[in-house]
């Protein structure tokens, strides 16, 4: 929370030697490293100094702000702020007064943000390393001497063979346990480290004009990825520019400024092209216009302490903030039962983040069932430790341990039924290989029943390694009475009784192969798209193939449906099902090869259920394979993230030292997608929903909702209600999530009558998003309502 004070109820002796009064130090013009490119929430650009500080007036001072970031996200919501100052020791955001009252100098313990459009001190390029030549676009370039076809700037790192390997991982034995800890983790966005991924220009950007082309450089960056030409002895990086200009479908070069070379880079829809912060290289980008009501918006990358293997949403009221994500015993490793888990808090509205070691309940979580309780605990069940289980109640932020399934698990799937229990299938990841009859947890009576008749046989895939990647990560749909749909990865579909001893009904058969690691969403009540996915786990050709499978009443056949394919095949991909009816799914690449970043397909894809189309959208920064994840943030925003995780045989506590460091993403990027649009790329207006009768609601009971056009005229006109439960997701998994539209609605002016379904098959039991949709599919900030069984 934000805490402001005018500055002039401050002491003025706390600032001596601060932003408010002048010093001795000396007054600078520049800045004297380089300056930062920064993108405000309202699109207004800034740039930032680092180490300096605005010696003068501060009109506005707010405490408490974790990160830098923050402080440019206040100065341009803040009409007339040109010019701020973060101190970073003491989490204060100063807003400054103008150019002319202030001193530019030196000072270790803040940083300098400035409005791109205050010319009193114009930007200067000061790039790490020597610099390049001045711009001269008018030049005559010679005839480069040498063109040579090669296929990438650098040869791509192979993955160890431990990572690739076609046999069951080793089980070490477990490691000594430690208390949990909790750590807060600094977060300076701005601080970049050769080699890391980048998704925006981390300096200050150069222009140049070629006729009416126009390009961007970004000095001290590099483009992994493939390049279609590398022209040689090319002496500035002005040439390259200008030989990337004239070069049919060039869009992206980089200049290489100790071997003098240009590289003309491949097109980014067919290559996976990375960016990088590499000093040696600057990166050429053709300026194009991306209308974000198009093709959405990625933000910057956030960087986490782990990688988020697994991760999902804490319910609060009114209005969740905070996603948990997390890895194995090892930020960025697992192997073997740790015996603890590391995880990740991320605040997703204040920016902040912190890392806690998950050790009382001696479970290490990697590649677990995960399920929402319908009190909002959330149940996260084998994995690496293959029996155990956890409970993570949000009203504590504490974890505690929960009894032991009958049978170890590890890639099962776990998921809450109409009667709020936890229903789990398959697992052979961990344990014995085979014949992982399922069973289903009570939390009334906080255990475990085996269901002897509700088998896995019918739903296995054929898998090049064997039994125990069979009867992995299935896609189950929690139904009706107690029912549970299983749509994939199998070709085969059953129905799964998960009352008395459980038994199995075949529902019917998916054209194409098994897709494991397919995408699978529940977008309207028994309504299942899913789409992607291959034959088998790893090694092995993904597809874009795509069915909308019907259910209607449990043990009936399913009905499915073929629809257009995606764009491209995706494996290991992840699925969002938003507000307003659509699928986002992001990441996957085109051959399923864990731990890899090869052939990572950057472009998101919209699937339209009215239309039954598909529509590509803008690229994110990082690949997200094998191990990623994506989830809905209640603003309609998703975030996605992860990918990689080294396996280490030695276990708890091994190095890291052999594994190839650049394919584990410990970070995220948040997407806005098309919908938070107007038609001119501004944001769009939204309703807001102003007031609830009840954040509690029975199955059947009725909610009353005032919806004004809070964020601009006719926002709230026409709009429509909108239940999306919470989600949880590991490996391309998410069985909380579904959508459920409320058609039983009155409307008299702003105020909205809703009775919801009266069917906890239909609204599992647990949180839900609220969301007000306007009539141009515009979706209001979402409020946390808990729905219960009758």
């Amino acid at each position: 929370m934000y805490i402001q004070t005018s500055f002039a109820a401050l002491a003025v002796s706390t600032f001596a030697l601060g932003t408010a009064a002048a010093t001795t130090r000396a007054a600078i013009t520049i800045c004297p490293s380089y300056e930062i490119a920064s993108t405000g929430s309202n699109g207004a650009q800034f740039t930032i100094c680092l180490s300096t500080d605005f010696e003068g007036l501060s009109v506005q001072v707010i405490r408490d702000v974790p990160t830098l970031d923050g402080c440019v996200r206040i100065c341009s919501d803040i009409s007339s702020c040109t010019n701020a100052v973060y101190n970073h020791g003491s989490r204060i955001c100063h807003i400054k007064a103008p150019i002319g009252k202030l001193k530019w100098v030196q000072n270790a313990n803040y940083h300098v943000i400035r409005m791109n459009n205050d010319a009193t001190i114009p930007p200067v390029v000061v790039t790490p390393g020597p610099t390049t030549a001045p711009h001269a676009p008018s030049i005559t370039l010679p005839v480069p001497t040498t063109v040579v076809q090669v296929p990438t700037t650098k040869p791509p790192v192979p993955t160890t063979a431990a990572q690739i390997s076609t046999t069951k991982l080793p089980v070490p034995t477990t490691a000594p346990q430690v208390p949990e800890v909790v750590t807060p983790v600094p977060e300076n966005p701005w601080v970049v480290v050769e080699g890391e991924n980048i998704a925006k220009c981390p300096y200050t950007l150069a222009t140049s004009n070629y006729g009416a082309k126009k390009y961007t450089t970004c000095p001290g960056t590099d483009l992994k990825g493939a390049t279609t030409h590398l022209i040689k002895k090319i002496k500035t990086v002005e040439e390259c520019a200008r030989i990337c200009s004239t070069t049919t479908g060039c869009v992206k070069a980089v200049y290489d400024k100790t071997g003098l070379a240009c590289h003309i880079k491949a097109p980014e829809a067919k290559n996976t092209l990375i960016w990088v912060v590499s000093k040696r290289y600057s990166v050429i980008t053709l300026t194009t216009v991306i209308n974000p009501a198009v093709s959405g918006r990625w933000g910057n990358l956030i960087r986490l302490p782990v990688i988020p293997v697994a991760a999902y949403v804490v319910p609060q009221f009114p209005e969740s903030s905070r996603i948990m994500v997390f890895s194995s015993w090892g930020a960025d490793a697992f192997g073997g039962p740790g015996g603890l888990t590391q995880f990740a808090d991320y605040n997703f509205k204040s920016g902040a983040v912190s890392q806690r070691a998950v050790a009382n309940t001696h479970h290490d979580m990697f590649c677990p069932g995960i399920s929402a309780l319908g009190d909002g605990r959330m149940l996260i069940s084998g994995g690496s430790d293959s029996a155990a289980v956890s409970l993570y109640d949000p009203a504590t932020n504490t974890f505690a341990k929960g009894p032991d399934m009958k049978i170890p698990r590890g890639y099962q799937t776990s998921v809450t039924t109409s009667e709020g229990k936890i229903f789990e299938l398959g697992g052979s990841y961990t344990g014995k290989r085979g014949g992982k009859t399922s069973e289903i947890y009570d939390p009334a009576t906080n255990a475990w029943n085996l269901l002897p008749g509700a088998k896995t046989d019918k739903m296995l895939t054929v898998d090049g390694e064997g039994v125990w990647r069979t009867d992995n990560h299935a896609w189950l749909f929690s139904w009706k009475n107690g029912s549970v749909f299983q749509a994939g990865p199998s070709r085969a579909q059953n129905w799964f009784d998960t009352k008395g001893t459980g038994s199995t009904t075949p529902a019917g058969i998916r054209s194409g192969g098994d897709a494991m690691c397919g995408v699978n969403v529940m977008y309207e009540p028994g309504k299942i798209l899913s789409t992607g996915g291959s034959q088998s786990y790893t090694n092995s050709p993904a597809v874009a193939l795509t069915h909308i499978t019907t259910i209607t009443e449990p043990n009936l056949p399913s009905r499915i449906e073929a629809v257009p394919s995606m764009a491209y095949p995706r494996g290991f991909a992840n699925g969002v099902a938003l507000p307003d009816g659509s699928v986002l799914v992001t990441g996957g690449q085109r051959k399923s090869l864990v731990f890899t970043d090869t052939d990572g397909i950057l472009f998101p894809e919209l699937f339209n259920p009215a239309t039954k189309t598909w529509t590509t959208l803008a690229a994110e920064a990082v690949p997200r394979n094998y191990h990623s994840v994506s989830i809905l943030l209640p603003d309609g925003t998703v975030f996605s993230g992860g990918g990689g995780l080294c396996y280490v045989a030695g276990g708890v506590g091994s190095k890291t030292t052999g594994c190839e460091k650049s394919v584990d993403h410990a970070d995220g990027q948040v997407f806005s997608p098309p919908y938070l649009f107007a038609k001119d790329g501004a944001l769009a207006p939204r309703p807001v929903i102003a007031k609830l009768s009840a954040t509690t609601v029975k199955v059947g009971g009725s909610l009353q909702v005032s919806v004004s056009a809070g964020g601009g005229a006719g926002a709230g006109a026409g709009a429509k209600l909108v239940l999306v439960r919470m989600g949880s997701v590991t490996h391309s998994i998410n069985s909380d999530q579904r959508r459920v539209p409320l058609v039983d609605v009155k409307v008299a002016g702003d105020l909205y009558t809703a009775t919801l379904p009266n069917d906890s098959g239909i609204l599992i039991p647990g949180h839900y998003y609220l969301f007000a949709v306007s009539a141009t599919g515009v979706p209001s900030v979402a409020k946390t309502v808990k729905v219960m069984r009758n």
